[in-house]
């Protein structure tokens, strides 16, 4: 059985796979709807500035900052290896005292800080899946179950 470490690092792995096919995905596309790429910048752009607030560090990004999907894409690398280092580094139930983006101070532990991240992509990627939908594109798949599916022979 996996401890919570390992869990939140194959967590880790998982949400940079899915974020990669996500942005090759919109890369292959015609959008139409600018939200969609928004919210592909917004989930990466987020992680970034939850890194930086666990390790103390000014916001160097904003929640909504244009980026170009070519951007993206090492972005998303660079915070998946960031995320693996406070999983080796960090006390999991270390608080962390921050400033969110309308200047409310808050204290949660690094463990709930990296729970929140995960359903906040899982949220955004469903919403990106609508637009998709919308726009008469297939929605990705992106299940956590698809991507621990062993199958049988």
């Amino acid at each position: 059985m996996e401890n919570g470490p390992q869990t939140l690092e194959k967590l880790n792995a998982y949400n940079q796979m899915v974020n990669t096919k996500f942005i090759e995905y919109l890369q292959e596309l015609s959008i139409k709807n600018d939200r969609i790429h928004v919210l592909m910048a917004h989930i990466i752009n987020a992680h970034s500035i939850w890194l930086e607030r666990i390790e103390k560090l000014p916001n160097s990004i904003g929640p909504f900052k244009h980026q170009t999907l070519v951007e993206l894409l090492p972005l998303n690398d660079k915070n998946t290896e960031a995320t693996v280092e406070v999983l080796k580094s960090k006390a999991l139930e270390e608080r962390i005292d921050y400033v969110n983006s309308q200047g409310q101070k808050f204290e949660n532990s690094i463990h709930e800080i990296l729970i929140h991240l995960l359903n906040h992509f899982t949220y955004h990627r469903g919403q990106i899946n609508q637009l998709l939908v919308a726009e008469g594109h297939k929605a990705m798949v992106s299940d956590y179950i698809f991507y621990n599916r062993t199958p049988i022979l």
